[in-house]
């Protein structure tokens, strides 16, 4: 976020950056599709007027990666077998899907205005890999029709 002109603040814990927000020490809390509406429902009672911004999306990519000790790389390949093998017939797609179709629905990012923010820390490689980047937006998910 630094990298892409956000000033940062830092809080103590996770739970104390909900009571840092509702304080107005910060304007927002950047949260993935995947996090942020079981984080609004987990804290409705609590800040019954914190909601979530609708008419902006922020993308960036950040993997979800396995680590794995360097005393386990039978495991390590496993993994990566699995993985790729999941990716090349579609069943991680529709895992990804099957668990957060809901909350793609919900909220609504073909109707946002997107802002792509940079991340240098990602090996050009990983970025170079497309299939390996879930993309809501693609008219073959049914999240976006008209694009």
């Amino acid at each position: 976020m630094r990298e892409n002109g956000f000033r940062i603040v830092s809080g103590g814990s996770y739970s104390g950056l909900f009571d840092m927000l509702m304080a107005g020490r910060f304007d927002f809390f950047p949260r993935g599709v995947n996090e942020i509406f079981g984080e609004l429902d987990a804290h409705r009672s609590q800040f019954p007027t914190m909601a979530a911004e609708e008419r902006f999306l922020l993308h960036e990519r950040v993997p979800t990666m396995f680590y794995v000790s360097p005393q386990a790389p039978r495991l390590q390949r496993r993994l990566a077998a699995g993985m790729e093998a999941l990716l090349k017939d579609g069943a991680l797609e529709a895992m990804v899907l099957k668990h957060y179709r809901r909350d793609l629905q919900r909220a609504r990012l073909c109707e946002r205005l997107q802002i792509e923010l940079t991340n240098s820390e990602l090996d050009p490689a990983l970025v170079a890999r497309k299939e390996i980047w879930f993309d809501p937006l693609d008219r073959r998910h049914g999240l976006c029709p008209s694009r």
